[in-house]
C-alpha cells in the first residue's frame, strides 16, 4: 500500500477506503509490449501501476503512434472510462 499511497489522489483517501480498494483488487502481470487495453475497448477496470512502465498512446491520422505519456509505478489509469461509460480513449501498453 505504501507504493500506491505515494500517489496524491490515492494517498488522500481515508485509510479504510484505501484498504477497501486494494482488498477488492487483483494483480495483473503484463509482459513487455502486452496491451492492458486498446483505444475503443469497452469501459471497465481501474488500474494502479505497482511496477514498471505503462505507455499511453493513440494512432495519429497518418497511422503513426502518438505517445501521450509513460506512467511509472504509483500512477492510476482507467478512471475516464469508469466515469463517462465511454470506450477507452487510448491504448495502454
Amino acid at each position: 500500500m505504501a507504493r500506491m499511497s505515494a500517489n496524491p489522489w490515492f494517498g488522500a483517501l481515508p485509510l479504510a477506503d484505501r484498504q477497501a480498494l486494494l482488498a477488492s483488487s487483483e494483480v495483473l502481470r503484463l509482459r513487455p509490449g502486452e496491451m492492458l487495453f486498446r483505444q475503443g475497448d469497452a469501459p471497465g477496470g481501474f488500474y494502479g501501476l505497482l511496477g514498471g512502465l505503462l505507455k499511453i498512446s493513440s494512432l495519429r491520422e497518418d497511422g503513426r503512434e502518438a505517445i501521450l505519456v509513460v506512467l511509472e509505478a504509483g500512477n492510476w489509469i482507467g478512471e475516464i472510462s469508469l466515469m463517462d461509460g465511454e470506450p477507452r480513449t487510448h491504448d495502454a501498453t
